[in-house]
Protein backbone atom coordinates (compact mmCIF):
# COMPACT_ATOMS: atom_id res chain seq x y z
CA UNK A 1 0.00 0.00 0.00
CA UNK A 2 1.20 3.30 -0.59
CA UNK A 3 0.14 6.80 0.38
CA UNK A 4 1.11 8.48 -2.58
CA UNK A 5 5.06 9.05 -1.57
CA UNK A 6 7.59 6.65 -1.74
CA UNK A 7 7.00 4.76 -5.00
CA UNK A 8 10.45 5.15 -6.42
CA UNK A 9 11.54 1.78 -7.79
CA UNK A 10 8.13 0.34 -7.69
CA UNK A 11 6.70 -1.49 -10.83
CA UNK A 12 3.50 -1.58 -9.34
CA UNK A 13 1.41 -0.60 -6.02
CA UNK A 14 -2.04 0.32 -4.14
CA UNK A 15 -3.21 3.49 -3.37
CA UNK A 16 -5.95 4.00 -0.61
CA UNK A 17 -7.56 7.35 -0.03
CA UNK A 18 -8.93 6.97 3.52
CA UNK A 19 -9.89 10.67 3.13
CA UNK A 20 -12.30 9.28 0.41
CA UNK A 21 -13.60 6.29 3.01
CA UNK A 22 -14.49 8.88 5.39
CA UNK A 23 -16.34 10.79 2.87
CA UNK A 24 -18.36 8.08 1.74
CA UNK A 25 -19.39 7.14 5.17
CA UNK A 26 -20.74 10.59 6.04
CA UNK A 27 -22.74 10.44 2.56
CA UNK A 28 -24.73 7.00 3.89
CA UNK A 29 -24.99 8.32 7.24
CA UNK A 30 -26.41 11.39 5.95
CA UNK A 31 -28.65 8.96 3.29
CA UNK A 32 -29.76 6.80 6.63
CA UNK A 33 -31.92 9.26 8.09
CA UNK A 34 -30.82 8.61 11.78
CA UNK A 35 -30.79 4.46 11.29
CA UNK A 36 -27.16 3.87 13.19
CA UNK A 37 -24.61 2.38 10.41
CA UNK A 38 -22.23 -0.49 10.72
CA UNK A 39 -19.52 -0.06 8.96
CA UNK A 40 -17.84 -3.98 7.95
CA UNK A 41 -13.85 -3.84 8.30
CA UNK A 42 -13.30 -7.50 7.99
CA UNK A 43 -10.96 -9.08 5.53
CA UNK A 44 -8.14 -5.94 6.46
CA UNK A 45 -10.89 -3.32 5.55
CA UNK A 46 -11.50 -5.66 2.46
CA UNK A 47 -7.86 -5.16 1.38
CA UNK A 48 -7.69 -1.30 2.66
CA UNK A 49 -6.36 -1.39 5.70
CA UNK A 50 -8.42 -2.38 9.21
CA UNK A 51 -7.47 0.14 11.54
CA UNK A 52 -6.75 3.63 9.45
CA UNK A 53 -9.83 2.61 7.83
CA UNK A 54 -12.07 1.87 11.02
CA UNK A 55 -10.47 5.58 13.17
CA UNK A 56 -12.46 7.35 10.00
CA UNK A 57 -15.40 5.70 9.50
CA UNK A 58 -16.01 6.40 13.30
CA UNK A 59 -15.16 9.93 12.58
CA UNK A 60 -17.72 9.79 9.43
CA UNK A 61 -20.23 9.07 12.12
CA UNK A 62 -20.59 4.97 12.27
CA UNK A 63 -21.61 4.04 15.20
CA UNK A 64 -20.75 -0.33 15.37
CA UNK A 65 -17.78 -2.14 13.67
CA UNK A 66 -17.98 -5.42 12.00
CA UNK A 67 -15.69 -7.68 12.01
CA UNK A 68 -15.00 -11.40 10.56
CA UNK A 69 -13.22 -13.18 13.80
CA UNK A 70 -12.44 -12.57 17.58
CA UNK A 71 -8.58 -11.88 16.32
CA UNK A 72 -9.83 -8.58 14.52
CA UNK A 73 -11.69 -7.88 17.03
CA UNK A 74 -8.88 -7.57 19.44
CA UNK A 75 -6.81 -5.86 17.18
CA UNK A 76 -9.30 -2.82 17.18
CA UNK A 77 -9.00 -3.22 20.83
CA UNK A 78 -5.32 -2.53 21.04
CA UNK A 79 -5.94 0.33 18.83
CA UNK A 80 -8.09 1.75 21.44
CA UNK A 81 -11.09 1.83 19.97
CA UNK A 82 -14.08 1.66 22.57
CA UNK A 83 -16.98 1.94 19.68
CA UNK A 84 -19.24 -1.53 19.61
CA UNK A 85 -17.54 -3.97 17.39
CA UNK A 86 -19.83 -7.12 16.18
CA UNK A 87 -18.28 -10.53 15.37
CA UNK A 88 -20.00 -11.66 12.53
CA UNK A 89 -19.56 -15.09 12.72
CA UNK A 90 -19.81 -17.10 16.04
CA UNK A 91 -16.25 -17.35 17.83
CA UNK A 92 -14.52 -20.55 17.86
CA UNK A 93 -14.85 -22.18 20.92
CA UNK A 94 -11.12 -21.47 22.60
CA UNK A 95 -12.01 -17.88 21.32
CA UNK A 96 -15.22 -17.44 23.33
CA UNK A 97 -13.33 -15.89 26.27
CA UNK A 98 -11.29 -13.87 24.44
CA UNK A 99 -14.59 -12.04 23.16
CA UNK A 100 -15.95 -11.67 26.04
CA UNK A 101 -12.93 -10.16 28.08
CA UNK A 102 -12.58 -7.71 25.01
CA UNK A 103 -16.05 -6.48 24.96
CA UNK A 104 -16.72 -7.56 21.61
CA UNK A 105 -20.39 -7.86 20.69
CA UNK A 106 -21.07 -12.11 19.89
CA UNK A 107 -22.65 -13.97 17.70
CA UNK A 108 -25.01 -17.10 18.62
CA UNK A 109 -27.05 -19.12 16.24
CA UNK A 110 -26.78 -22.76 18.95
CA UNK A 111 -27.31 -23.37 22.59
CA UNK A 112 -23.72 -24.56 22.87
CA UNK A 113 -22.62 -21.66 21.69
CA UNK A 114 -25.33 -19.57 23.96
CA UNK A 115 -23.84 -22.11 27.13
CA UNK A 116 -20.50 -20.72 26.13
CA UNK A 117 -20.77 -17.26 26.05
CA UNK A 118 -22.95 -17.55 29.63
CA UNK A 119 -19.59 -19.41 31.11
CA UNK A 120 -17.10 -17.43 29.71
CA UNK A 121 -18.91 -13.96 31.26
CA UNK A 122 -19.45 -15.02 34.48
CA UNK A 123 -15.91 -16.33 34.41
CA UNK A 124 -14.89 -13.06 33.52
CA UNK A 125 -17.14 -10.76 35.50
CA UNK A 126 -18.30 -9.25 32.91
CA UNK A 127 -22.03 -8.83 30.74
CA UNK A 128 -21.18 -10.33 27.57
CA UNK A 129 -23.84 -8.75 24.75
CA UNK A 130 -25.43 -11.38 22.19
CA UNK A 131 -26.92 -10.95 18.88
CA UNK A 132 -29.01 -13.90 17.69
CA UNK A 133 -28.30 -14.75 14.06
CA UNK A 134 -31.10 -16.31 12.19
CA UNK A 135 -30.80 -17.89 8.33
CA UNK A 136 -33.83 -16.96 6.76
CA UNK A 137 -31.95 -17.62 3.37
CA UNK A 138 -28.62 -17.23 2.86
CA UNK A 139 -27.48 -21.04 4.32
CA UNK A 140 -24.61 -20.33 6.17
CA UNK A 141 -24.62 -19.68 9.60
CA UNK A 142 -27.37 -19.22 12.27
CA UNK A 143 -30.36 -20.70 13.81
CA UNK A 144 -33.27 -21.67 11.68
CA UNK A 145 -36.63 -19.71 12.11
CA UNK A 146 -38.11 -22.35 13.61
CA UNK A 147 -36.02 -22.74 16.30
CA UNK A 148 -35.04 -19.21 16.46
CA UNK A 149 -37.93 -18.16 19.27
CA UNK A 150 -37.06 -21.01 21.92
CA UNK A 151 -32.86 -20.41 21.30
CA UNK A 152 -34.24 -17.02 22.22
CA UNK A 153 -35.86 -17.82 25.50
CA UNK A 154 -32.66 -19.89 26.55
CA UNK A 155 -30.32 -17.27 25.99
CA UNK A 156 -32.58 -14.63 28.11
CA UNK A 157 -32.18 -17.19 30.67
CA UNK A 158 -28.48 -17.52 31.12
CA UNK A 159 -26.72 -15.42 33.72
CA UNK A 160 -24.69 -12.92 32.23
CA UNK A 161 -25.70 -12.82 29.29
CA UNK A 162 -27.65 -9.36 27.30
CA UNK A 163 -29.43 -10.17 24.31
CA UNK A 164 -28.67 -6.93 22.19
CA UNK A 165 -29.85 -7.50 19.13
CA UNK A 166 -31.37 -10.06 15.94
CA UNK A 167 -30.35 -10.53 12.86
CA UNK A 168 -30.10 -12.29 9.51
CA UNK A 169 -28.38 -11.84 6.48
CA UNK A 170 -29.97 -11.33 2.48
CA UNK A 171 -28.05 -13.81 0.14
CA UNK A 172 -29.47 -11.79 -3.48
CA UNK A 173 -30.22 -8.30 -2.33
CA UNK A 174 -27.80 -7.27 -4.86
CA UNK A 175 -30.37 -8.65 -7.75
CA UNK A 176 -33.72 -6.67 -8.06
CA UNK A 177 -36.59 -8.63 -8.39
CA UNK A 178 -35.18 -11.53 -6.99
CA UNK A 179 -37.97 -13.79 -5.28
CA UNK A 180 -35.85 -15.02 -2.37
CA UNK A 181 -35.41 -11.56 -1.45
CA UNK A 182 -39.09 -10.67 -0.25
CA UNK A 183 -39.28 -14.50 1.30
CA UNK A 184 -36.53 -13.46 3.32
CA UNK A 185 -37.61 -10.05 4.70
CA UNK A 186 -41.00 -11.53 5.29
CA UNK A 187 -39.54 -14.63 7.67
CA UNK A 188 -37.76 -11.88 9.20
CA UNK A 189 -40.20 -9.60 10.35
CA UNK A 190 -42.61 -12.77 11.31
CA UNK A 191 -39.39 -13.32 13.28
CA UNK A 192 -39.30 -9.90 14.69
CA UNK A 193 -42.93 -10.29 15.90
CA UNK A 194 -41.97 -13.37 17.91
CA UNK A 195 -39.32 -12.10 19.83
CA UNK A 196 -40.73 -9.30 20.44
CA UNK A 197 -43.50 -11.13 22.03
CA UNK A 198 -40.18 -12.76 23.97
CA UNK A 199 -38.14 -10.46 24.63
CA UNK A 200 -39.14 -7.84 28.37
CA UNK A 201 -36.37 -5.26 26.33
CA UNK A 202 -36.44 -3.68 22.76
CA UNK A 203 -34.12 -5.25 20.84
CA UNK A 204 -32.08 -4.28 17.60
CA UNK A 205 -32.99 -5.97 14.36
CA UNK A 206 -30.96 -5.71 11.83
CA UNK A 207 -31.26 -7.34 8.43
CA UNK A 208 -30.12 -4.80 5.61
CA UNK A 209 -26.57 -4.92 3.97
CA UNK A 210 -25.40 -2.41 1.31
CA UNK A 211 -27.58 -3.51 -1.22
CA UNK A 212 -30.70 -3.75 1.29
CA UNK A 213 -29.72 -0.21 2.02
CA UNK A 214 -30.19 1.44 -0.82
CA UNK A 215 -33.12 -0.67 -2.47
CA UNK A 216 -35.26 -1.40 0.56
CA UNK A 217 -35.51 2.15 2.82
CA UNK A 218 -38.43 -0.20 4.66
CA UNK A 219 -36.18 -2.73 6.37
CA UNK A 220 -33.40 -0.51 7.92
CA UNK A 221 -34.77 -1.00 11.14
CA UNK A 222 -32.64 -0.19 14.34
CA UNK A 223 -29.35 -1.13 12.28
CA UNK A 224 -27.25 -1.43 8.46
CA UNK A 225 -24.65 -3.63 7.85
CA UNK A 226 -22.61 -1.25 5.38
CA UNK A 227 -19.53 -2.77 3.49
CA UNK A 228 -18.91 -2.50 -0.36
CA UNK A 229 -20.54 0.90 0.18
CA UNK A 230 -18.29 2.34 2.38
CA UNK A 231 -15.23 1.70 0.01
CA UNK A 232 -16.94 2.65 -2.59
CA UNK A 233 -18.57 -0.11 -4.35
CA UNK A 234 -22.20 0.39 -5.05
CA UNK A 235 -23.38 -3.01 -4.42
CA UNK A 236 -25.78 -2.68 -7.00
CA UNK A 237 -25.52 -1.43 -10.73
CA UNK A 238 -27.85 1.64 -10.94
CA UNK A 239 -29.68 2.05 -14.61
CA UNK A 240 -29.19 3.13 -17.14
CA UNK A 241 -24.96 3.11 -16.72
CA UNK A 242 -23.62 5.80 -14.53
CA UNK A 243 -26.73 7.20 -13.28
CA UNK A 244 -27.72 7.32 -9.82
CA UNK A 245 -31.19 7.25 -9.07
CA UNK A 246 -32.39 10.31 -7.38
CA UNK A 247 -31.54 11.02 -3.73
CA UNK A 248 -28.75 8.18 -4.07
CA UNK A 249 -25.56 9.35 -1.94
CA UNK A 250 -22.42 9.97 -4.23
CA UNK A 251 -19.98 7.47 -3.21
CA UNK A 252 -16.21 6.86 -4.84
CA UNK A 253 -14.14 4.25 -4.73
CA UNK A 254 -10.84 4.58 -2.71
CA UNK A 255 -8.37 2.08 -3.73
CA UNK A 256 -6.64 2.73 -7.12
CA UNK A 257 -4.22 0.45 -8.32
CA UNK A 258 -1.20 1.66 -10.37
CA UNK A 259 1.59 -0.08 -12.69
CA UNK A 260 4.55 1.65 -14.34
CA UNK A 261 4.58 0.48 -18.60
CA UNK A 262 8.14 -1.72 -18.59
CA UNK A 263 8.03 -2.21 -22.00
CA UNK A 264 6.29 -1.31 -25.48
CA UNK A 265 7.37 -3.56 -28.62
CA UNK A 266 5.26 -3.20 -32.30
CA UNK A 267 4.73 -6.85 -33.39
CA UNK A 268 4.54 -8.04 -37.34
CA UNK A 269 0.79 -9.18 -37.64
CA UNK A 270 0.24 -12.84 -36.71
CA UNK A 271 2.96 -13.34 -34.57
CA UNK A 272 2.82 -15.47 -31.35
CA UNK A 273 3.09 -13.41 -28.14
CA UNK A 274 3.14 -15.50 -24.84
CA UNK A 275 2.39 -18.78 -23.55
CA UNK A 276 -0.28 -20.55 -25.66
CA UNK A 277 0.81 -18.21 -28.69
Amino acid sequence: MSSGTGREGLLNWVEIDLSRIERNVAELVRFAAGTPLLVVVKADAYGHGMLPVAHRVLTAGARFLGVGNVDEGRTLRRDGILAPILVLQPPLPDQVLLAVSENLRVTVTNRREALAVSEAACRVGRKAFVHLKVDTGMGRFGATVQEAEALLKYLLSLPGVHVEGVFSHLSCVDEPGHPLTPLQIQRFRQLMAACSRVCPHPLMFHLANSGAFFLHSDIRLDLCRIGLAAYGIYPVKPEPAHSLPAGWPQVEPAMSLHARVVAVREMADGWPIGYGA
